[in-house]
């Protein structure tokens, strides 16, 4: 072992009965994700591997799963929200000692129980990275009860992440759903953008159409 890292109260990962939930490394920084009921992203600073440090924390409610790299001075989070729905979280790291959330979009807004199978399987993640903004998907699935019982929707949700050079300025913006049969959002679910083309696969059907018109998808195959 060269060094470690947590094993003193001044340097602690976490708080007691916290649990890791989400890592991405990034040259010569780490980010972690614990959780127990907020969200506190650590900024670890690797450029000596003898001495590892903490060199900036952001509590925020809800937790990441998935930590993604949008650039130098921006990390995108997808977990949970304090409300327990799928959430979207974009976060400035240009300033390592002190990350700030930049953006912040749930998904499911509205029913009371919601999740995507990105959370845990990141084939279910899809990103495509251009110059001036990224696009990227997250399938989910909601349910929320009714009078006539409960009512189950199935959707990708498309988005960019617009003004990433500019971390003051960047964000999350919603492009569009598309609408799937409930039920259809599963571990299985993929999504491919191609350019402006978009494809999804999902319960053994093959969609597809434009990213500029994502409710208009049609069906190739079965």
């Amino acid at each position: 072992v060269l060094a470690s890292l947590g094993d003193r109260d001044d340097e602690r990962l976490g708080k007691i009965n916290e649990d890791l939930y989400g890592v991405r490394f990034m040259g010569p920084r780490a980010y972690l994700v614990t959780f127990e009921r907020i969200d506190p992203l650590y900024v670890i600073d690797l450029s000596d591997p003898a001495a590892p440090e903490i060199i900036g924390e952001l509590e925020v409610p809800g937790f990441s799963d998935l930590l993604h790299e949008v650039s130098d001075s921006l990390l995108l989070g997808l977990g949970a929200s304090e409300n327990r729905l799928p959430k979207l979280e974009l976060f400035d790291i240009s300033d390592a000692s002190a990350p700030v959330s930049r953006s912040l979009i749930e998904l499911g807004s509205g029913y009371e129980w919601a999740y995507s199978p990105a959370q845990y399987n990141r084939y279910a993640f899809t990103y495509l990275a251009g110059e001036e903004s990224d696009r990227l998907t997250v399938p989910y699935s909601a349910t929320a009860r009714k009078k006539e019982g409960y009512e189950q929707i199935d959707r990708i949700a498309l988005f960019e992440i617009i003004g990433k050079k500019n971390p003051l300025r960047a964000s999350i913006a919603p492009v569009g759903e598309v609408k799937l049969k409930p039920g259809s959002v599963s571990d299985d679910t993929r999504v491919i953008i191609d350019t402006d083309a978009l494809y999804v696969v999902a319960q053994g059907e093959l969609l597809s159409g434009f990213w500029s018109n994502p409710e208009a998808l049609q069906k190739l195959a079965t």
